[in-house]
């Protein structure tokens, strides 16, 4: 009668006790893969320095969400999407303020709407500017389409294969000149609000 080995167990490495969130599971090597067709669309994992632990060269895995412009427009220093890519981010960031999120350096901190507080005056000021802003988006000819490319990409982080993936199509052209032709409305719609402050 021959031995049964016992059952040996490991312990987890690093990589397999990470919980990468809802949009990974585990394979069969116990390897992280996408939970369902589509669920990692937009995001990356990466591994970053492991802040617990700021006095090694440990790092740790995460799953963080990829920013599609990056890709399409590799806004480089003096690049050619560079002028987009700024006035993309700087209505993100006007679009989070006019939504209660202001970004600190050290934190993030909501204002406004809990215990009967109104929304404090640097929401509405950017509520104004994102405004402003999806009419420049939207133009002359008030292009809904235009204006939901602009959305998905910028606000919603969609790659172009998501949104067309989505079953989303624009009437004229493709989606790139959709998104091109909203950025850079948006680069106008700065440089003009840029010169008014100026003068």
């Amino acid at each position: 009668m021959s031995k049964r080995k016992p059952d040996r167990t490991v312990a987890p490495t690093l990589e397999q006790a990470t919980d990468y969130g809802p949009a990974f599971t585990r394979g069969r090597d116990a390897r992280p893969v996408p939970a369902w067709d589509g669920a990692t669309d937009g995001i990356e994992l990466a591994d970053i320095p492991d802040i617990a632990r700021p006095d090694t060269t440990h790092t740790v895995r995460v799953a963080r969400r990829a920013d599609p412009l990056v890709a399409l427009l590799q806004p480089r220093k003096d690049g050619p999407g560079r002028p987009q890519y700024v006035a993309a981010e700087r209505f993100r960031m006007d679009t989070a303020l006019a939504d209660g999120v202001g970004g600190q350096s050290d934190g993030v901190a909501v204002q406004g709407g809990g215990g009967g507080v109104g929304p404090t005056g640097t929401m509405l000021d950017a509520q104004g500017r994102v405004r402003d802003a999806w009419l420049a988006v939207r133009g002359p000819a008030n292009d809904g389409d235009i204006a939901d490319v602009v959305r998905a990409v910028v606000l919603a982080w969609a790659t172009l294969d998501t949104y067309r993936a989505a079953g989303r199509r624009v009437r004229r052209g493709t989606v790139r000149e959709a998104l091109d032709t909203g950025l850079n409305r948006l680069v106008d719609h700065y440089e003009r609000v840029d010169s008014e402050k100026r003068d």
